[in-house]
């Protein structure tokens, strides 16, 4: 079993064994589940770290826990304070959706945080930009100059339904984007590739004088490639690799590259007509060793090659892309104990209208952890369970009933019900007649 059959495992397992006592709660969402990070012993302790988190987001819309598009997830650290988290909306309503959470320390060890959902009316707050170290979905009209500068001809990359398409030809040799920002932290950069045909499509890392590694696809190719040179051009400037280059028959799906090393890149993309599965490939070398220490840019696009068709008019389309911190060993999360429910709205019921004598029951939902406190009309009652009975119910019990249901850390919730009793004697009779 996969580690993410094994973390949709726990949290189902989790929807069916019951609901557990909770410390805090978040007003409007019903429900709570703890999410433990480990972090191995070979990373460091990190700050405004990025973490995986697998939800089985079908089974949770199935039962009516969850939004149809995943607008009502919040995620919380062990302190109550906001995550920013984001995750992939073609990939929602699925066996398994990846959410991406960032924690603003994770020692190595364990850690806790919160996920909270089930709320009708919550609005959307995923936030790639805000969740990741760069992030792009290409949602604006045009290249965002905040974030990239642009080489080649401004109509060599367009933005469209949230895609941005790299093209070039021999006239037009390069479409580039390199981020305005250098980053001191060793980065993961990662993109949702959706088609790369011809020339040389890229993803990597470069420093100010455009020295660094690219993982590459080229002639049916995947393949990791230095880059030499000072100008954002790579086509010229790439040098053979030195590990043999895989073949792959579908470049769509995720493509990931880091440096993480002085002398060591890796880089992982798609292979084979399955969905997502990847191929790994690395390689060490020393070159550009003293690049390693230096702030680095991401670049990205397709440029004109030096064989087959890689020399001709190539594209590169992708979704998204993004950058997030890189560890040494990723840290894993998994759900851990059971589902809460807050009562942020409460069923109160009876088996009446009754008259004098009978059997008097009133009961409200049950919420594993809650105390409650009954009152008849403005009267305390001694009761403290979920609900109570009379064996014989007198007039004088018709009533208004109400319940306070408190869970620790969250504001206590009231309903009320009336409850009406007939006296005996004013119970008909029915007389035979005979004809």
């Amino acid at each position: 079993m996969n580690s993410i059959n094994k973390v949709i495992v726990v949290f189902l397992a989790s929807l069916i064994i019951g609901k557990g006592q909770s410390q805090s709660c978040y007003p409007g969402f019903d429900y709570r589940q703890a999410i433990e990070i480990t972090s191995d012993a070979l990373n460091n302790a990190y700050t405004e770290f990025q973490v995986a988190v697998d939800v089985p987001t079908a089974a949770l819309v199935a039962a009516g826990k969850a939004k149809y598009n995943g607008d009502d997830f919040r995620f919380k650290d062990a302190s109550g304070n906001n995550l920013s988290y984001w995750f992939d909306p073609l990939d929602y309503d699925q066996l398994s959706t990846r959410f991406w959470v960032k924690v603003p320390t994770l020692p190595v060890g364990s850690t806790t945080i919160y996920m909270y959902y089930g709320n009708p009316s919550a609005a959307g707050v995923a936030n790639g930009e805000a969740t990741f170290n760069l992030f792009d979905s290409f949602e604006s009209a045009g290249v965002d100059a905040l974030k990239w500068d642009q080489f080649g001809i401004n109509t060599n990359i367009s933005l469209s339904g949230g895609n941005c398409t790299f093209n070039q030809d021999p006239a037009n040799p390069e479409a580039l984007l390199v981020s305005k920002t250098s980053y001191t932290d060793t980065l993961t950069v990662e993109m949702n590739t959706i088609t790369a045909s011809n020339g040389i499509a890229a993803l990597g890392l470069v420093d100010a004088s455009n020295n660094g590694f690219v993982s590459t696809y080229e002639n049916g190719n995947m393949l990791m490639q230095k880059v030499s040179g000072a100008s954002p051009q790579f086509s010229k400037l790439l040098l053979a690799p030195l590990v043999a280059v895989t073949s792959i028959s579908n470049p769509a799906g995720l493509w990931s590259f880091n440096w993480n090393l002085e002398s060591n890149q890796s880089i992982s993309f798609p292979t084979g007509n399955s969905a997502f599965p990847t191929g790994n490939s690395a390689e060490t070398r020393s070159d550009f060793s003293a690049s390693f220490v230096l702030p680095k840019k991401v670049i990205i696009g397709v440029q004109n090659g030096l064989v087959g068709s890689s020399n001709i008019s190539g594209s590169l389309q992708i979704d998204w892309i993004r950058g997030r911190k890189y560890a040494v060993v990723e840290p894993v999360s998994a759900f851990t104990g059971v589902e809460e429910e807050y009562p942020n709205s409460v069923n109160l019921v009876s088996t009446g209208p009754y008259c004098e004598g009978e059997t008097f029951q009133i009961s409200a939902d049950i919420f594993a952890g809650a105390s409650y406190s009954w009152k008849k009309n403005t009267t305390a009652l001694s009761y403290t369970t979920e609900s109570f009975t009379i064996n014989s119910v007198l007039v004088a019990d018709q009533a208004s009933y109400s319940v306070e249901i408190a869970m620790p850390g969250c504001s206590p919730v009231t309903e009320s019900l009336q409850v009406n009793v007939a006296d005996a004697s004013s119970e008909g009779t029915i007389t035979p007649i005979n004809i």
